[in-house]
This record gives C-alpha cells, sequence and structure tokens, in this order.
C-alpha cells in the first residue's frame, strides 16, 4: 500500500490511468477485505462474505456445465471459448478450480455418504468445466491445491499422503479417454503456442514488459496502475484504458518496484508459513491453504493482485483475511494456554 503511494509520488504517471482513482478504490477494498484494517463486524463479514462467494462459485460452476451438457446455455454468443454463466473462459477456468477445492473440502468434511458421493460429482464437473475453460495456469493452479490439501491433511504421514497423490495421478492418466474430449479449446491454444515457439504465448509479450519496465524504474516502479505505452503494444486509449498485466507478480514489480514486491512477497511467505506450521482446524487449514497455493500458481500467468474491479482481486485478498482471522484465533487460543502447555 505505501509502496503504491510511493510510485505515484516518484513518477508522473499520465491521468488517463486515473491511479489516484484506482488506488482509491484499492485501498477501500483492501480495508474491507484484507488484515489492513481489524474489528469484530470485518471479521464476520469476511467470514461470511468468503463462505457465501465459495457457495455461490460452486453453483455457478455446476450451472456453467450442465449448460454446455445440456446445449441449453454454452457461453458468450460469439466467442470460440466456453464461457459457462461468466464473461470469459480465463475467469470461468479459476472458478472451476476454486469449485473443485470446495467440494474437496466438503467431502472430508461431511460424513454423510450420499453427500460424499454428490461432493464426488461435483469435483468431476468441476475437473471438467476447467478443461472446457481451457486455462492451463487454472488447471495446474488447481493441481497444485489439490496436492497441497492432502499435504496438510496428512502432515506428518507422508506414506498416506504419496498414497494418495499416487491414486490421484493414477485416475487421472486410467480416465485420459474419457476426458480427453474435452480438451478441444486447450488443443487449440497449445497447438497455437507451438507454433510461435512458445508454451504460453498468450503471457510471454506481456511478462517481456513488464521486465522491461521494472528494469527502466527497478526502486519505485513505474506507477501505479499505468503501464509503458512505447513497450505494451496491447495498450489502447481506444479500450477504456484497459490494461492486462499479464502476471501479479509482474505487475508488483514493474508498478511499485522492488519496495512493492519484497512487502507482497513477505505477506505471501508469513501467510504460507502459518497454514504449514500450524496444527489446530487441521482440515479447514488444508482447505484454505489449498486456496492459497492455487492462486500463488494462478497469480503467474495473471494480474490481479491490484486490479480492484476484478473478482479474482476480491477473492485473493478476502482469502488472506481469513486466513489472519485464523492466525488471530491462534495466538489468542496460545495467549490463554497454561505456561506448561506453551
Amino acid at each position: 500500500m505505501v509502496a503504491a503511494v510511493i510510485s505515484l509520488v516518484f513518477n508522473n504517471v499520465d491521468s488517463i490511468f486515473m491511479p489516484y482513482e484506482r488506488l482509491t478504490a484499492f485501498l477501500l477494498l483492501l480495508s474491507l477485505l484484507s488484515p489492513l484494517i481489524s474489528s469484530k463486524v470485518l471479521e464476520n463479514f469476511r467470514k461470511t462474505t468468503f463462505s457465501f462467494i465459495n457457495k455461490m462459485i460452486m453453483l455457478l460452476v455446476v450451472a456453467s456445465f450442465l449448460g454446455w451438457l445440456t446445449g441449453y446455455y454454452t457461453g458468450v454468443e460469439g466467442r470460440r471459448d466456453f464461457t459457462g454463466l461468466f464473461s470469459h473462459s480465463m475467469i470461468l477456468g479459476p472458478m472451476a478450480a476454486i469449485c473443485l477445492l470446495n467440494a474437496a473440502y466438503l467431502f472430508y468434511k461431511e460424513n454423510n455418504k450420499t453427500l460424499k458421493t454428490f461432493y464426488i460429482f461435483i469435483i468431476i464437473i468441476s475437473f471438467l468445466t476447467g478443461i472446457l475453460a481451457g486455462s492451463r495456469i487454472a488447471l495446474v493452479g488447481a493441481l497444485g491445491g489439490i496436492l497441497f490439501f492432502h499435504f496438510k491433511y496428512h502432515q506428518y504421514k507422508l506414506t498416506k499422503f504419496l498414497r494418495v497423490a499416487l491414486v490421484f495421478l493414477s485416475v487421472l492418466i486410467l480416465t485420459y479417454p474419457f476426458w480427453e474430449k474435452y480438451t478441444e479449446f486447450m488443443k487449440v491454444k497449445t497447438n497455437y503456442a507451438r507454433t510461435t515457439t512458445e508454451l504460453f504465448s498468450s503471457r510471454t509479450d506481456l511478462w517481456f514488459v513488464r521486465i522491461m519496465e521494472f528494469k527502466n524504474s527497478p526502486i519505485t516502479g513505474i506507477g501505479y496502475a499505468s503501464v509503458d505505452e512505447s513497450l505494451d503494444r496491447k495498450f489502447g486509449r481506444i479500450d477504456y484504458y484497459y490494461i492486462e498485466p499479464g502476471s501479479s507478480y509482474l505487475t508488483i514489480l514493474s508498478m511499485t518496484g522492488i519496495l512493492g514486491f519484497i512487502p507482497f512477497l513477505l505477506l505471501l511467505y508469513s501467510n504460507f508459513l502459518f497454514i504449514y506450521k500450524s496444527n489446530s482446524e487441521r482440515l479447514y487449514l488444508a482447505y484454505i491453504g489449498s486456496l492459497f497455493v492455487f492462486l500463488f500458481i494462478h497469480m503467474i500467468a495473471e494480474g490481479y493482485v491490484f486490479s480492484a474491479g476484478s473478482g479474482l482481486f476480491f477473492y485473493f485478498w478476502l482469502s488472506i483475511g481469513n486466513i489472519d482471522i485464523l492466525n488471530k484465533r491462534k495466538r489468542l487460543r496460545n495467549a490463554f494456554l497454561p505456561l506448561e502447555a506453551k
């Protein structure tokens, strides 16, 4: 936050980017969602909102798949990709991954066999929807998230975790003939990438631009919510000044420099360390940790960490806010433990 302000003080950012308006929106939402401001009211809001949004994501992802399956609704008209009930396949992809991780958590939490079977179906639907969306980074993130979920849930039982991971990967391989037909859009993207000799050709140009911007101003960045128009060919003044960053990490580096990047890395590190080391409420920690790992991976190729109008921005900072609530609960509990137990 401070780095964003400094980046504007030390850079003459063009007013077309509306940097101060965007910074105001960023700070307001950060205060609402993240640990920036803490109170009982805000913590209750964050917990309630997190639960509600996850339920809505599951509902929308399942409805999107059923719409495709029945042919009743296949997405935004005129697009080649499958968007479901979302505006873009690159939004549907991460939503499907989040839905999958939610369903995995609910499966382990539930004791009723009928409901367990229901959540297995949702896991399958989420996986197939993610493939249909064609977002490779979302699928990689989902894989990382589900592996971390089982690692944390079976923490200190390495043999059991390896057994679960082996079964999981074996099922993926053995069922490939079934879900291979859903990969059409992903194959189109991969084939295009091969013709350009780059696996993530849709992102590498943007990554190169962000790195060049960082090199031009490594300490304070080029300014919050701005790009170098001489480098970024994807930025157009006629497109409502839309900025496509290409990566959250590189966005922080280019816009706010090292002053913004180091605190952000420390934020991620401290949250991950808490999730990894804490042993209380292990199932829930495995769940929220899986979401954290998914977002950590997904942000490599999607730049929403500063995008206050983005749904994924909202979800990321809300997740950080909920992790902080767990951390505070642990510290409060430890404060009242007898000295012998500490």
